[in-house]
């Protein structure tokens, strides 16, 4: 039988690994109540794996996955079998947390490792002050339609695919809609990346460098926004928190997801990782206080906290290893017809906001955020808005892509200044004044 339902947790070896681990304390705080477990399954992405590296190898590595789906309501197995022979589901759609894939492979520790999963958003994301990359999964559940709202997460391969591969593999599972860019799956983006020459072997991964990451970025037909110093140090260099703040603001807003670059310093011995920053949360004066990360390593929707205000210092799941982690740097794939990218805008945006203070004779800097956004996405939003000469606004013939400079008085909009981001100069084709 390909189907099983058992209260939650799932016992046994399948969730042993540190990543599903994660996974479980996750749903576990997200209210998860009962499984479903599909014994056979095809994952494509697994498949694609297993056809380039594990079909060729002498270990017995199957061709089909485990996928296991969480409920936060409690159902039997007999009523279950009801509603897939047609029985009217019980509303299971708002039930319903997302899948985990458990791939017939092992790592070092002799653990299954977890594949291509997706699990709804957390708890905390109907917070105003939360905001994540916005993606969703369309689900057959032995014939019963569902869908989940989240970004897909898996952990690392030993084999086909380190941390970097895997950061770009999330990065990109939205970006294949947003921007319409071929979808990989991680022995794929190992194999692509590795047309860019490096002293390492290809399979087994031993980890992509950021040249290689920006040549796979490059070969779908987007391009890379890159923040940070190259430079290297002996020492761990953490980025600015001003600049964190703001370009993850501005990119998460557009649902473009950024890889981060980091240093973990474990008994002072450095190494290098990559993750991916999904979401972020502010706090009641709208400066962002915390990340959310996927981490290959530690789980997905990783809640990342500021050390002593340093986002560019992190806290989180690592500690349990008695690791520091440094944000050195960010890669963002972008589209290709976004020509002014967040490290070209910002400079003119502080102009603007040194000639507006002298203009209004302030004492005090204004409060304000930046933003990539699209046409249609805030025509949409500011619909809702009162605004002045709405109707006209909304005439107004606007390109594609939009950077929008929004400024804050007593922390409600005040007026957007709307920056063509085709473009390579910086021109403001339209202002929105907020009544």
């Amino acid at each position: 039988m390909n189907v099983k339902v058992f209260p939650f947790p799932p016992r046994g070896s399948d969730f042993a690994s540190g990543q599903a681990k994660g996974v479980l304390e996750y749903l576990r705080r997200n209210g998860a109540k009962t499984c479903v477990l599909e014994s056979e399954y095809i994952d494509k992405d697994y498949l694609i794996d297993y056809q380039e590296f594990y079909s060729r190898s002498f270990s017995k590595e199957g061709r089909y996955t485990k996928r296991v789906h969480f409920f936060t309501s409690r159902f039997s197995e007999r009523t279950f079998s009801r509603w897939v022979g047609g029985g009217e589901p019980a509303d299971l759609q708002s039930k319903y947390l997302g899948f985990v894939v458990v791939k017939p492979v092992r790592n070092s520790q002799k653990h299954l490792l977890i594949g291509r999963s997706v699990l709804r958003y957390p708890l905390e994301a109907s917070d105003p002050g939360c905001k994540f990359v916005s993606d969703s999964t369309n689900v057959s559940l032995f014939g019963i339609p569902l869908r989940v709202e989240g970004l897909p997460f898996q952990a690392q391969d030993e084999a086909v695919s380190a941390c970097a591969t895997i950061a770009l593999w999330t990065t990109m599972q939205p970006l294949t809609k947003t921007f319409d860019v071929p979808k990989h799956s991680p022995a794929e983006i190992t194999l692509i990346s590795g047309d860019y020459p490096s002293t390492g072997r290809i399979f087994p991964s031993a980890g992509l460098n950021i040249p290689q990451m920006i040549s796979y970025v490059r070969s779908v037909g987007l391009d890379v926004e890159f923040i940070g110093d190259l430079t290297d140090s002996d020492d761990p260099v953490p980025m600015n928190t001003q600049i964190i703040a703001k370009a993850t603001k501005a990119y998460v807003s557009a649902h473009i997801p950024l890889i981060a670059s980091l240093r973990v310093v474990s008994n002072r011995v450095p190494d290098y990782h990559a993750a991916t920053i999904v979401g972020y949360h502010c706090d009641g004066r709208g400066e962002v206080d915390s990340l959310y990360v996927h981490d290959d390593q530690i789980g997905p929707y990783e809640l990342t906290l500021p050390i002593s205000g340093e986002l560019g210092r992190w806290s989180n799941g690592w500690a349990a290893h008695h690791c520091q982690v440094y944000l050195e740097q960010l890669l963002i794939p972008v589209y290709t017809k976004i020509r002014l990218d967040f490290h070209s805008v910002m400079p003119h945006v502080g102009r603007l906001m040194e000639f507006l203070k002298r203009q209004f004779e302030l004492e005090e800097d204004l409060d304000y955020e930046v933003f990539l956004t699209t046409v249609q996405e805030y025509k949409k939003d500011i619909r809702k808005e009162s605004i002045v000469r709405k109707v006209q606004l909304l005439e107004t013939l606007l390109p594609r892509f939009i950077w929008v400079v929004r400024i804050f008085e007593s922390g409600r909009r005040d007026v957007d200044f709307l920056i063509d981001g085709t473009s390579t100069k910086f021109t403001i084709p339209a202002i929105a004044l907020y009544q």
